[in-house]
């Protein structure tokens, strides 16, 4: 409840796998009504709570990066760090930026619109963002106006329009659309300009969203 090593285009429009501008993403993604009968029966946090990892996929924005998903979960908070990668395995060496979003969550009704899902509430304690490398740190500077060193987190509470992320003050939760099967989460499809910040802007579909697997 979405980093390269160009980035040019917004970092956290891609935060659930969308492609930047609204293209379609190489993960993996599920398919409205394909449920299984063991597919968000009754979801409640304690469903959720482990380490859930998604796919390392190229960029969609073709920039050369290979972005990853992984998303720590309790019964009530959640904690997802997106990575941007420079090669191809996702590998702790080549990390160009790590954007960390946490805070507490809630999973409510099932969904009116998506079979099988139950609408989740994903509110934001804190945002923040790690350069991996010194290539990030200047991309931070010039589009962020954020003074960054690599390996310190950077308070991204404010904002950055570069990186497609609200000040807190302005997006508070992200109102979207969940369903578990199996060890598979699937998330919905984020729009094209991140802002699932109210609920009349919670996603329909799961197709172009994120898909991660919990880690055994």
């Amino acid at each position: 409840m979405t980093t390269k090593l160009h980035i040019p285009c917004t970092l956290l429009t891609s935060l659930t796998l969308l492609a930047c501008g609204g293209g379609s993403s190489t993960a993996p993604t599920a398919a409205d009504g394909a449920t299984s009968p063991s597919a968000s029966a009754g979801l409640t946090g304690a469903a959720l709570v482990g380490t859930w990892a998604g796919p390392c996929y190229p960029s969609p924005a073709g920039d050369g990066s290979f972005n990853q998903l992984t998303f720590r979960m309790t019964e009530a908070t959640w904690d997802l760090d997106y990575v941007a990668h420079g090669d191809a395995a996702c590998s702790g060496s080549a990390v160009f930026m790590t954007v960390n979003l946490q805070g507490p969550y809630t999973i409510g009704a099932p969904s009116a619109v998506a079979p099988g899902a139950h609408e989740g509430t994903f509110s934001f304690a804190k945002k923040s963002v790690t350069a991996g490398q010194q290539g990030a740190v200047g991309f931070l500077k010039e589009k962020c106006g954020l003074d960054a060193k690599v390996g310190e987190p950077v308070d991204l509470a404010g904002g950055c329009a570069n990186l497609g992320a609200y000040p807190l003050a302005d997006c508070k939760d992200d109102h979207d659309i969940v369903r578990l099967d199996g060890d598979t989460l699937f998330f919905g499809k984020r729009p094209a300009d991140n802002n699932m910040c109210t609920p009349d802007k919670r996603p329909t579909t799961f197709e172009g969203g994120a898909a991660v697997t919990k880690k055994r």
